[in-house]
């Protein structure tokens, strides 16, 4: 039954809830049939696609086959990587290009035939899914239910969403219904933007936490980094108090046997003794070259130089 402008509007809380309820059932019915639509294209371009694809002889295919093979031959017989991929690519368009001209009246009714076996069932159904929904969207059910609601309104969402207000009373005319549904989707709109608020606090948090960790481990580098330093320094520098040490043992020993040479060859004007503290030989009364013990007046009676 199609209602006029003015018996919608008298139609009370159970009989807009009837009209709600059966107008929704079409345009599920619409719906469905629409997506069949939109199946059977999907399908009617798939049967184009494989049409072009079996029209030009599979080329692809017979290309991909030709190419490795002629490759894999041309490589062994050339023994070079390079020429046999140049030959093959060459072989490849010529025997392809050969192919398509000579068998292109073949591929085309094969193709054809193809089309002609799959194409028409596709169609068909199409034309009744078309059909289909064309029929639901001209119910007088559907017809009442575009003249009720708003055109804003005139989706599935909100019809399902105002017919359960209506239902459980908390409107009794499809104003008072609207409103509730418009409060609902605010409500629901500031949940969104709450939730919204919470998740980019949260990955704040988050980032401001990689970032502190991020801090931790540089400091922690920076801390490794300023303890292999101060190694390489005090390794550097003990390298270099026993390179002045060995200079200077070096040098002493030097001056020893420098002063030794002078006292054998000056016909014993100076006498050579041994050290009292590590038993090498020296000039009497100068200091060791080698332990660096100096000769003092307390060495005449702790014995800080014997004869050699």
């Amino acid at each position: 039954m199609r209602y006029t402008d003015e018996q919608l509007d008298a139609l009370t809380r159970g009989q807009l809830v009837d009209v709600l309820q059966k107008g929704q059932q079409s345009l599920v019915l619409a719906a469905q049939a629409y997506d069949g639509v939109n199946q059977c294209t999907e399908k009617e371009k798939a049967v184009q696609e494989r049409y072009v694809y079996i029209s030009h002889g599979s080329q692809r295919k017979k290309g991909v086959v030709i190419g490795v093979v002629s490759f894999i031959l041309l490589w062994i017989i050339l023994h070079s990587f390079f020429d046999g991929l140049i030959f093959a690519a060459l072989l490849t368009v010529v025997v392809l290009f050969a192919d398509r001209k000579i068998f292109a009246q073949k591929y085309l009714e094969k193709a054809e035939a193809y089309r002609q076996s799959t194409l028409p069932a596709i169609l068909d159904k199409k034309n009744q899914f078309q059909a289909r929904y064309n029929e639901m969207c001209s119910t007088d059910d559907v017809i009442n239910l575009r003249q009720l609601l708003p055109k804003e309104y005139f989706k599935l969402d909100a019809i399902n969403a105002v017919t359960s207000i209506l239902q459980t009373r908390r409107a009794n005319t499809l104003g008072e219904a609207l409103n509730v549904y418009e409060d609902q989707l605010h409500r629901k709109k500031l949940e969104e933007m709450e939730m919204q608020k919470v998740q980019a606090a949260q990955e704040a948090a988050m980032a401001q936490q990689r970032a502190a960790y991020a801090q931790e481990q540089s400091a922690e580098a920076q801390k490794r980094s300023a303890k292999a330093v101060e190694k390489s320094a005090r390794e550097q520098s003990m390298a270099v108090n026993n390179m002045n040490m060995a200079i200077r043992d070096l040098n002493n020993s030097q001056r020893a046997m420098q002063s030794q040479s002078r006292a054998s060859s000056g016909g014993g004007g100076a006498k050579m003794v041994k050290c009292g503290y590590c038993g090498a030989a020296k000039i009497a009364g100068t200091t060791c070259p080698h332990c660096g013990h100096q000769v003092g007046p307390m060495d005449l009676f702790i014995g800080g130089e014997k004869p050699l």
